[in-house]
């Protein structure tokens, strides 16, 4: 139990540091979406009866630039002139 506390600290420490920077750059979105579709890798390697972490981090490295790539196509077109 001592572990999981300790643990659980540091864990809290850091998400407290990495939301800092998430929210000061405005990246909180890709900072959602991302997890969010290595959900589905992870639920898809389940299904095909894959290592778990394969398939979570497929999507995560395959997620990550496209979910990038399209928040600058929409920044580009949504900002007031």
């Amino acid at each position: 139990m001592v572990n999981a506390w300790t643990v659980g600290g540091i864990v809290a420490v850091i998400a407290g540091l990495v939301g800092f920077f998430v929210v000061l750059r405005g990246s909180a979105f890709a900072a959602h979406a991302v997890p969010n579709g290595s959900f589905a890798g992870a639920a898809g390697a389940v299904w095909l009866n894959i290592n778990v972490l394969a398939g979570l981090g497929a999507f995560a490295l395959l997620g990550a630039p496209a979910s990038a790539g399209s928040g600058i196509a929409i920044a580009r077109t949504s900002r007031p002139r």
